[in-house]
C-alpha cells in the first residue's frame, strides 16, 4: 500500500511540475516579444494656452445644515415607531407615536374647568349688566319713599287745608244723603217682603246696600275727623320717623350703588380665570399633540430609531433625520492663506465618488476663530448645483479663485513623473518618447500648471511610467505600418 501511495505522490508530482513550465514558457515568450519589439502604446493629450486663476486648494467633506435629531418633548414610553433606518420621510411625516393616556387625561381635566370658568365668566358679565341697574333703581325708590315721607311729615305740620275739609264735608254729606236713601228703601223692602212682594233675595240685596252706604258714611266721617285733628303731636313724630328711615334706606342704597364698580372687577377677574383655564387646555393640547413625533424637513432616517416599549425623555433622541438639500462643502484653510480668501469667491468643487464630477460654489461662511492647533479656518461653500447628487460626508476637493486672470498649460497631474526630487513630462515627437524637466505650479482639479512646455506638445498621458527618453512609441490602436 505503500508503495501504491509513492507511485501516486510521483506522478502528481511531475503533472505539476509540467504545468509550471508551461506557464514559465508563456511568460517568457511574452517577454521575449517585448525585447524584440520595444514599441510602447501610448495615449496623447495636445497641450495648448488656458486662461486660469489663481487660486488655493483645499479638501474637505460634503455636509448639510439639514441634519438634526427628532427628541422628545415630552415624556413618555414609546407606543408605535413607522420608519427605519435608510427610510425616506418628508417634512411633518409621523414617524412615531409616545403613549397619550396621561396626556388625554389632562386634556379632558382641562376642558372641565374651562368649562366652569365660562359659566363663572358669563354669571360675572350678567351681574356687570344688572346690578348697576338694580342699584339705581333702589336708589331712586328711596329718593321717592323719602319724598313721600317729608311731604306727609309737612302736611301734619301745617294741618289740612280748607278745600281738603270742604271737600272732606262734602263728601260726608253725599255719603249721609246715600245711606239715608239706602235706609228708606230697606225699611220699604222690609215692608214688602212681610207681604210676600218680594224675594229674600231682594230683601238681602236691600241689606247689604244699606250696609255699603252706611260704611261709606261712617269712612267719610272718618276722613273728615281725620282732617280736622290731623295734626296730633303723636303722628307728627311717627311722620318724622318715617323721613329719618326714609333718610337711611337711601343712604344705603347710594352706598351700594358705589360699590357697582366690583361688578366689573369681578367680571374681570372671571375673565382673568377664563383666559387662564384656556391657556391651561392650550398647553395640555400641545402636549398631547407632543406625544407625537414627527421629521422636521424632508430626508433620510439615520440610523435605528428606538423601539417600541422604551421610555423617551424630554431632549433625548429619537431619530436621526439628514436632509436632501442644504448641502455645502466645508473645507480648512491654513491661516497663512486665509486672508486671500473673500466672501463670494467662486470655488471649484470636485468629488470623487462621483467620478471626479466638479459643482460650482462660493465662499458663503469663514470662521472667523481658527482651530487651536493647526490654525486652520473653516470656510464654507455654498453650492449651486448638485444637491441631488451629493451626500453628505462625501470627500472633496475645491479650488478657491482668489487672483486675476492669466494664461497657463495645465496638464493632468498624472502625467508628471518624479525623478530624483525633479519633475518629467514626456511628449511624444516623431514617434519617439522625449523626456522634458518642468516646472510644477497650481493644481486645480487633478490638473497642475506647468512651465518648460509649448503649446500644441503632444503629451503622453497614458504609458509615462513605462517609457524612457527616446523610446519608440505608438499610438493606441495603431500598428507601427500606420
Amino acid at each position: 500500500m505503500n508503495k501504491l501511495w509513492m507511485g501516486g505522490f510521483a506522478v502528481a508530482l511531475i503533472a505539476a511540475v509540467g504545468c509550471v513550465d508551461r506557464e514559465a514558457q508563456e511568460t517568457a515568450e511574452k517577454t521575449a516579444e517585448i525585447v524584440n519589439d520595444p514599441t510602447v502604446a501610448i495615449k496623447v493629450q495636445e497641450v495648448f494656452d488656458e486662461s486660469v486663476v489663481d487660486s488655493i486648494s483645499i479638501t474637505g467633506a460634503i455636509a448639510t445644515s439639514n441634519d438634526a435629531n427628532i427628541t422628545g418633548i415630552v415624556a413618555g414610553p414609546i407606543k408605535a415607531v413607522y420608519v427605519q433606518d435608510g427610510d425616506r420621510v418628508t417634512a411633518g411625516q409621523i414617524v412615531g407615536i409616545q403613549s397619550q393616556n396621561d396626556y388625554q387625561a389632562m386634556v379632558s381635566q382641562a376642558n372641565a374647568q374651562l368649562a366652569a370658568m365660562s359659566s363663572a365668566l358669563q354669571q360675572a358679565k350678567a351681574d356687570e349688566e344688572l346690578g348697576p341697574m338694580k342699584s339705581a333703581a333702589a336708589v331712586k325708590a328711596s329718593e321717592a319713599r323719602l319724598s313721600r315721607a317729608k311731604s306727609q311729615l309737612e302736611k301734619l305740620k301745617n294741618g289740612a287745608r280748607p278745600e281738603e275739609i270742604l271737600q272732606a264735608r262734602s263728601q260726608l254729606d253725599r255719603a249721609e244723603s246715600e245711606r239715608d236713601t239706602a235706609k228708606l228703601s230697606l225699611d220699604r223692602s222690609e215692608r214688602l217682603h212681610k207681604e210676600g212682594a218680594i224675594s229674600d233675595a231682594q230683601m238681602e240685596q236691600a241689606r247689604n246696600a244699606y250696609r255699603v252706604a252706611d260704611s261709606a258714611y261712617n269712612t267719610a266721617k272718618q276722613a273728615l275727623d281725620l282732617i280736622e285733628n290731623a295734626s296730633r303731636e303723636e303722628d307728627i313724630t311717627a311722620a318724622q320717623q318715617d323721613v329719618l328711615a326714609a333718610e337711611q334706606q337711601l343712604s344705603i342704597d347710594k352706598a351700594n350703588q358705589r360699590l357697582d364698580v366690583l361688578f366689573t372687577q369681578r367680571r374681570e377677574s372671571a375673565q382673568a380665570n377664563y383666559d387662564a383655564a384656556a391657556q391651561a387646555l392650550r398647553l395640555a393640547e400641545i402636549q398631547l399633540d407632543n406625544t407625537v413625533l414627527r421629521a422636521p424637513f424632508s430626508g433620510r432616517i439615520s440610523g435605528k430609531p428606538l423601539q417600541v416599549g422604551t421610555y423617551l425623555a424630554p431632549g433625548v433622541p429619537f431619530a436621526r433625520v439628514v436632509g436632501d438639500s442644504g448641502s455645502y462643502f466645508e473645507a480648512e484653510v491654513p491661516e497663512s492663506l486665509i486672508n486671500d480668501v473673500s466672501y463670494g469667491a467662486s470655488v471649484d468643487v470636485t468629488v470623487d465618488a462621483l467620478d471626479g464630477a466638479t459643482f460650482s460654489g462660493t465662499v458663503s461662511a469663514i470662521n472667523p476663530v481658527a482651530t487651536d492647533a493647526a490654525r486652520l479656518f473653516l470656510v464654507r461653500v455654498s453650492l449651486s448645483d448638485g444637491m441631488n447628487k451629493l451626500k453628505p460626508g462625501m470627500f472633496a476637493r475645491g479650488d478657491i479663485m482668489v487672483g486675476e486672470s492669466y494664461t497657463a498649460l495645465l496638464v493632468p497631474s498624472e502625467a508628471i513623473v518624479q525623478v530624483e526630487g525633479k519633475s518629467y513630462v514626456f511628449v511624444m515627437v516623431d514617434n519617439k518618447a522625449e523626456r522634458r524637466e518642468v516646472t510644477v505650479g497650481n493644481k486645480r482639479n487633478g490638473r497642475t500648471e506647468v512651465t518648460g512646455l509649448s503649446a500644441g506638445d503632444l503629451l503622453i498621458v497614458k504609458g509615462q511610467s513605462v517609457v524612457s527618453d527616446g523610446s519608440q512609441v505608438i499610438l493606441e490602436g495603431e500598428t507601427p505600418e500606420e
